[in-house]
């Protein structure tokens, strides 16, 4: 009868050893898996932790790291970038843009002008939006004022596509 209950205890004992065991095993490959992992590397857009919240009332504070308002041309791609836009629409409710564009040469040094002409383009931008959109607009129409009112703006080459890298209706 004793040899029968040891028997019974050992069991148990070997089975609840193989589960901590088993356990430790997974604790242990999942902290090496994670430790060789390439999360490090991923780039957030946030890095402050900061809330879409946050960023949008710090935008309307005038006060952001993430918010651009310099052009910048890229002649490798053909691309240029007219920073961040906030527009406020209907009712406290905010538009909040990044708009890029792709270009296409023509006779002149595009990539200078739109650098030098750049407070000019995103004036253009701001008036078009202003003037012709409101809270119920297409974003497809949005795009073909914008690059229609660029164009204009535009002797060196042209808009050749507008890009909306942010797009926030809030």
């Amino acid at each position: 009868m004793k040899i029968e209950i040891e028997k019974i205890n050992l069991h148990k004992i070997i089975k609840k050893a193989i589960y901590i065991v088993s356990a430790l095993i997974l604790i242990l490959l999942a902290t090496v898996g994670v430790l060789t992992s390439e999360f490090k590397k991923i780039k957030k857009f946030d890095n402050d932790k900061q809330s879409l919240r946050s960023m949008i009332t710090s935008i309307r504070k005038g006060s952001n790291k993430h918010y651009s308002t310099k052009v910048s041309v890229d002649p490798t791609n053909q691309t240029a970038s007219l920073g961040d836009f906030t527009f406020n629409i209907a009712n406290e409710k905010m538009l909040i843009l990044n708009i890029s564009m792709n270009y296409v040469e023509n006779a002149g040094d595009i990539q200078e002008e739109i650098e030098t002409k750049g407070d000019i383009l995103r004036d253009a931008v701001i008036n078009t939006m202003l003037s012709k959109f409101d809270v119920n607009s297409n974003e497809h129409a949005m795009k073909r004022e914008i690059k229609r009112e660029l164009n204009s703006e535009l002797s060196e080459g042209e808009v050749d596509e507008i890009y909306f890298n942010k797009f926030i209706y809030q």
